[in-house]
């Protein structure tokens, strides 16, 4: 059970760190009421715009697979 727990902070921590790369992530430090707070913010329009270009990178390497498929059935080499 404990290394699943660790297992699972490591991911988050993964996603977390990654998300701030790609700046999914955004965090800024605020002051409210004379208290220090951490504002998080999730940029959505960002990670729509990425999942599109994942989405035709995928579409473009299944094309490129199905036409390496079409060229080994019919003996044919790829230019």
């Amino acid at each position: 059970m404990r290394r699943l727990f660790i297992v699972a902070v490591l991911a988050a921590a993964g996603f977390v760190g990654l998300g701030i790369y790609q700046g999914w992530l955004l965090l800024s430090a605020a002051e409210t009421d004379g208290k220090p707070s951490l504002v998080v913010t999730v940029d959505l329009e960002k990670i729509a715009q990425d999942l599109v270009k994942v989405q035709e990178a995928g579409q473009q390497l299944k094309e490129k697979a199905n036409a390496v498929a079409t060229a080994s059935k019919e003996g044919t080499s790829l230019p």
